[in-house]
């Protein structure tokens, strides 16, 4: 469904649903802290990540990094959760600018992070009832 949409309103006709735009915090930006990138060790937030690549899985087609997190973000909301989209950009050689999506919860990022490490956080879209920075709380990864 976020494919659908994507594809056929304008960003800021459905960007709305994703929460507030706001400038991204030093934590979120690739290359500053590479710790704020890791695989988020909450239970909760994995089974999410986990059913997000899933459904990819089973789906006809690749769903773009910007459908994973938005998928992945109303999952969280299902779960009273937080969770906030960051899009990043990254100047490319081959292209004018590169982008990319990534969601990030409490414990770390759950989805899109591998790929983030190479961009720069642009804009983040915090839900609604979020009043302070959603700061991630590091915990300990379990040993597997």
């Amino acid at each position: 469904m976020a494919t659908a949409v994507r594809r056929s309103f304008a960003m800021p006709s459905w960007s709305r649903w994703l929460g507030t735009s706001k400038a991204p915090k030093d934590t979120f930006a690739a290359g500053t802290d590479p710790s704020c990138l890791l695989p988020s060790a909450d239970p909760m937030e994995r089974s999410v990540a986990l059913a997000v690549r899933s459904a990819a899985a089973r789906l006809p087609y690749d769903p773009r990094c910007l459908d994973r997190a938005t998928a992945g973000q109303l999952m969280l909301r299902r779960r009273a959760q937080p969770g906030v989209v960051v899009i990043g950009l990254s100047p490319n050689k081959s292209e004018a600018w590169g982008a990319h999506a990534w969601l990030v919860g409490r414990r770390g990022v759950i989805t899109g992070g591998r790929e983030a490490r190479d961009f720069a956080a642009a804009s983040c879209f915090v839900p609604a009832g979020i009043t302070e920075p959603l700061t991630l709380q590091q915990a300990p990864v379990p040993a597997s």
